[in-house]
């Protein structure tokens, strides 16, 4: 009988776990929405446009930051192997740069809106680009789960 009940209390915790860590993955998406666009450059190049709105109290950290704090915005490129990046890729937005009270270090991170701009070459012509963009959001409390967002944009032509 106190086994049954232990039993019970255990899948409880395991499913109120489940359910929480779920809600913490949910809600990044509701804080930062991502749009993609891509305008075709020249024959084989193309610049890809990745923008955030990120809601007000909230921030995303930049790609250009230390590995030893919170996870810094990413972008992979799908059929990375036939694209070329040219150059690195920029940055805007309302952009802080300082010490951050909750890593205790120094860090670039956005408000309110961030946008990378990344330069690709393509040895044949592309329709469309897609990828994957990770982030992690944070607020002056609390920190979100880093989130894998997906993006898929077709070329406007020349």
């Amino acid at each position: 009988m106190i086994f049954e009940y232990y039993r019970k209390m255990k899948t409880f915790f395991i499913s109120v776990s489940i359910f929480a860590c779920c809600q913490l993955f949910a809600q990044s998406d509701k804080v930062v929405k991502w749009t993609a666009t891509a305008e075709q450059e020249s024959e084989n190049t193309y610049i890809l446009t990745l923008s955030a709105k990120i809601d007000k109290s909230w921030h995303v950290y930049s790609q250009f930051i230390s590995d030893e704090g919170p996870v810094k915005t990413s972008v992979r490129l799908e059929n990375a192997d036939k694209l070329e990046l040219v150059g690195k890729s920029t940055e805007e937005g309302i952009r802080k740069e300082g010490f951050d009270d909750i890593f205790g270090m120094d860090l670039i991170k956005f408000s309110n809106q961030m946008t990378i701009k990344q330069r690709i070459k393509s040895l044949q012509p592309l329709d469309s680009i897609s990828g994957d963009i990770e982030y992690m959001t944070c607020n002056n409390e609390i920190c979100y789960p880093p989130v894998e967002v997906h993006f898929k944009t077709p070329v406007n032509k020349l």
